[in-house]
């Protein structure tokens, strides 16, 4: 039986989001997180095994606290309402991002390309929900007679998803608002055509 947690694994946790994500995966040494977390070395091996494992942990925390939210907070808009607003706050998130740390899905996923693929299968599952917003949000607008039936809803969900995600990669080289409005009016533009 392992030792009982004497800490507020909330708090370590986002202490070690923010690490992770300045920082990224392998810069971000065991002596940098456990210091960050305000935890000693032994007790974060002891709570969590290694660094790996922490990371995966912290990623479930990101969702749970930035990703997911997001999607309640639009669930009772109409469907091409709720994908706008998806992307307006996504500029605004960026823009409130003064280090340029983008998303830390995307993040992970660029540096574990190549890499501890277990961690960026899970990243990229993450990213995957953001897809699976946009296409169940697309199918519901079809439904409701908002969006054309001719419009395909994979198409559309992929060029959306890519346009977010490119947002995330241009975060990192922190755009102006003006920018960031440019970068996706094309998606703004093709939702207004639809609605």
């Amino acid at each position: 039986m392992g030792r009982p947690k004497c800490f507020d694994e909330s708090k370590v946790l986002d202490s070690a989001i923010e690490c992770f994500w300045r920082n990224g995966l392998k810069a971000s040494s065991i002596r940098t997180l456990a210091e960050e977390m305000g935890i000693a070395g032994p007790s974060l091996y002891n709570a969590y095994g290694n660094k790996q494992t922490l990371f995966a942990k912290a990623l479930v925390r990101y969702a749970d606290t930035t990703l997911r939210p997001r999607f309640l907070r639009v669930r009772d808009l109409p469907p091409l309402e709720a994908i706008r607003f998806f992307l307006f706050e996504q500029i605004e998130i960026t823009l409130n991002d003064p280090d340029g740390k983008g998303c830390l899905f995307v993040n992970t996923t660029v540096e574990t390309a190549n890499g501890e693929q277990e961690l960026s299968n899970e990243a990229i599952g993450y990213l995957n929900e953001i897809k699976d917003f946009f296409a169940s949000n697309l199918r519901a607008a079809q439904s409701n007679g908002n969006l054309s039936p001719d419009v395909s809803v994979v198409e559309m969900s992929e060029t959306l998803f890519v346009m977010i995600v490119g947002v995330c990669v241009y975060a990192r080289m922190r755009p102006s608002r003006s920018e960031l409005e440019a970068a996706l009016a094309p998606a703004f533009k093709l939702l207004t055509a639809q609605s």
